[in-house]
């Protein structure tokens, strides 16, 4: 048991985030392109994250039924499924990873940009963005964490992968917090939604 080895003056809390401190300043100083992309990673995992949650705020906004939201966040999750093994094909393929996040994200603003678009106009398109959603949602976790591995240097996994789950959570409160600040202020959904992402 770990908190067994722990000084009398140490907490399991204090030890946790003095380590993912020190690996990160040890990351800052010299693995520069492993800092910069986990800083990137932090803030685009958040809104990744809450694309779902918020997407299903939004749909209820705007007045869509049960059924509807049901269907277009079961279309998500399970063509999610293919977004892992989309990016293992993609790599197979011989495109770099780079390509492929650049891709991904790319993909992802896209389809958020036409969330409030189109899915007024017909279910069809909240199936069709919904399924677009999840294989990016599962391109993103399958290829953020590719190129994490591809960047971190040999023996120091154990070390960094605590920062990268630390950084992959710090910033999650944002978008939520950003979509209900501006929903507030201007009664607006879809600005909310835009906001927020």
């Amino acid at each position: 048991d770990a908190s067994n080895k722990l000084l009398p003056s140490e907490s399991i809390y204090t030890v946790g985030f003095t380590s993912v401190y020190n690996a990160f300043k040890e990351m800052s100083k010299d693995y520069t392109q492993l800092r910069t992309f986990l800083i990137f990673s932090s803030f685009a995992n958040a809104s990744f994250n809450a694309a779902l949650a918020l997407g299903t705020t939004y749909m209820i906004g705007i007045g869509l039924t049960t059924l509807e939201i049901n269907a277009a966040l079961g279309c998500a999750v399970i063509v999610g499924l293919c977004g892992p093994l989309i990016v293992t094909y993609l790599m197979n393929s011989g495109m770099s990873i780079r390509k492929i996040m650049l891709i991904t994200v790319i993909l992802f603003f896209i389809i958020v940009m036409l969330i409030p678009v189109l899915t007024p106009v017909h279910f069809a398109f909240l199936l069709i963005l919904g399924a677009g959603l999840g294989i990016s949602l599962g391109m993103w976790l399958s290829c953020g964490q590719a190129f994490f591995a591809e960047l971190c240097p040999g023996g120091k996994e154990a070390t960094f992968t605590g920062c990268y789950m630390f950084a992959n959570k710090v910033w999650d409160w944002m978008p939520p917090l950003i979509f209900s600040i501006v929903n507030q202020v201007t009664g607006d959904i879809t600005a909310a939604y835009y906001s927020a992402m």
